[in-house]
This record gives C-alpha cells, structure tokens and sequence, in this order.
C-alpha cells in the first residue's frame, strides 16, 4: 500500500477506497488524446484491471497531445504501446487489449465484463454506440469530448447512493449531430484532451469509490477563457426506453451509409469516380492524398459551389470523413440530382 499512501490519507479515502480500486475493471475505449491521460491516471490510481480498446496507430501528429507515446512509437498500434506504459506504471494490474475498432459486433461482448467505461474516442458513431450498450448492459459509462480549447465532461447511467440515475447521452442528443466535426477537422489545443482525460479518471476514481460527488450533468470547459460550468441534465425515460438493441436502434446511423464510400469500394473502380479533396492546402502537405483529381477546400466549395456534371460519380475527401460528408448533405440538400459521396474514415 506504500505505493498508494498519499491518497489512503486522504480523508475519507482510507484503505477501503483502495481496495475497491484494486477490485475494479474499467474499461478505456480510446488510446488516443483522452485516453492518453485517463489510462495513466487510472493505471496509477491502482486499477486492478484496465481494459484498452483501439485500433489506430500512433501517427506524429498524435505526440503534442497522447503524451504517452514517443517519437520512437510512430508507426505503432497504440492500445500496445498505452497497456506496456500502463502495466509499468501498475504492475500488479491485469492490462486487457484489443486493437480493433468498437463495432455493433463486439461492443456488447468488450464491455459485459466491465464495471465502468470511459468514452474516450472522437466520433459520434462510437459515442451513440458505447451509450446503447452500456443502457443494454446497465453499466455507467465517463464521456469526454474535446474541439479547439473547449472540452465536455458527463459520467451517464450511473447509480447514485439515492437510488437515482444519472442520465444518459441520449437525453441530451437523442440522435447523432452530423455537423458535429472530430478534432482532426477543428484542431485542439493539446493541454484540452489532457485537462477532460484526467477529470474522466477522476470520475472513475469518485465512481468506483464513492468518495466525492461525481458530475449530474453535463460540465463544459473552456481553457481559453479559464471557465467551468454544470449544465443540469434531466433523464429521458423514453428516449432510454427505445434503445432496445445496437443494431435496429442505433441512432439511425446506419440512414448515413447510402452517402458513404470505403476506399475498398474505390479500389478496382478507380476511372468511375472524379475525387475532390476539401481540405485545406497545409493538410495537403502534411498527408497527400494522390487518388484526387481536384483540391476545392470545403469553405469555397460550399460558398462558391462547383460545376458538378451529372454524368459523373463525384467523392469528396477529408481528414476523417465528417468535413466531407456534412459537405455532401450540404450540397444534396440544394442540388439532390448530383451523384456524390462522401469517403468513409477520410485520408485517415
């Protein structure tokens, strides 16, 4: 317990608090700018077992803000890396990984075993997911989300000492926005994920213990202004009680795939389809993307519009595939005829 003395003084903490720490599975989906944190601080809290679900691999764009990866780490899977850093910062903790995406298929079967998850991906097909199954399986689950200096806090269905629950992220959002972007289409400073990473870990730390109060609502901050404030969220009943199962209810996500194209799906259709790429020039450099037979960035393309041929299959491109599918809804919206697509996951 020496390794842990600091927090058993602390008051109302104690060894039972440590104990329930030990005895505790958690699971961090994420090794990204979120998890980065959360997975350091709960591996040194004392979690007796960390789960770690990614699928990406550590990029060099990733270092100013997933600070448990080095230069040396380019190239490699991230849920790897994040559980070596983990086990050596707790080495009497169980590290479980899966480098693979959270899917419809397996989410149920990843999180059943787990007493409490922590949404720590950046995208909203993830976050509608991890919520579903998690009311599914009645387990708590931390969100955190970050854009720009901004960041969101709430730890959703979880069961306080009233009996109550606290609400779910469907109360909130009861389906998907699509203009919502990822951090790879708005930027973020790198001390944001880092600030929201290390407040879910603390939410789990409250959770699992039951020593301080966690968050009823939705906590919103701002580290360019220094502001921090509570929403007060209510609990949806009926928007809880139509999650039924992950693939018939799930948000309606899949009404998006119609406007999607993977790059499998390109592959061996190359000469069918004119590529626009709509990022902006620097990212251009940072990551060529040579399948694109034009750069319009998203802002002229919207603004200025283009001259879509109507005998041609158009597929706009982006960082992560949401710029470039809120373009293709953009100009559907005005232009349905036009035959575009957008490109699943981006030059990503």
């Amino acid at each position: 317990m020496n390794r842990y003395s600091k927090q058993i003084k602390l008051e109302g903490f104690g060894t039972e608090a440590q104990e329930k720490l030990a005895n505790a599975k958690v699971l961090v989906i994420g090794a990204g700018g979120l998890g980065c944190p959360a997975i350091t601080y709960l591996a040194s809290a004392g979690i007796g077992i960390i789960g770690i679900v990614d699928h990406d691999l550590v990029e060099e764009n990733n270092l100013p803000r997933q600070p448990l990866y080095s230069t040396q780490d380019i190239g490699k899977p991230k849920a790897v890396i994040a559980s070596g850093k983990a086990q050596k910062l707790n080495p009497d903790a169980k590290i479980i990984t899966w480098q693979t995406r959270i899917t419809p298929d397996n989410a149920l079967k990843i999180i059943k075993d787990f007493d409490l998850v922590l949404d720590c991906t950046d995208n909203y097909e993830a976050r509608y997911l991890i919520n579903d199954a998690c009311v599914i399986l009645d387990k708590p689950w931390i969100y955190g989300a970050v854009e720009a200096w901004e960041g969101q806090l709430a730890t959703f269905n979880f069961l306080q000492s009233d009996r109550a629950k606290t609400p779910t992220y469907r109360c909130i959002f009861p389906e998907p926005d699509l203009e919502a972007l990822s951090c790879n289409d708005l930027g973020v400073i790198g001390t944001m994920p880092g600030t929201i990473g290390i407040l879910q870990a603390n939410e789990a730390i409250k959770a699992i213990t039951g020593v301080g109060k966690i968050t009823k609502g939705l906590l919103l901050v701002n580290l360019q202004a220094n502001s921090f404030q509570t929403i007060k969220i209510p609990r949806n009943e009926g928007a809880i009680s139509k999650i039924k199962t992950l693939k018939t209810d799930y948000s309606g996500l899949e009404n998006i795939a119609h406007e999607q194209i993977t790059i499998q799906q390109i592959q061996g259709n190359r000469d069918k389809y004119y590529i626009i790429d709509i990022r902006e020039a620097y990212e251009l450099d940072e990551k060529p993307f040579p399948m694109a037979n034009k750069h319009v960035p998203m802002g002229d393309l919207i603004q200025n519009g283009f001259d879509f041929d109507s005998g041609i299959s158009y597929i706009l491109v982006c960082a992560s595939g949401a710029r470039s599918l809120l373009t293709v809804k953009k100009l559907k919206g005005t232009n349905p005829e036009i035959d575009i697509l957008s490109l699943d996951g981006g030059v990503n």
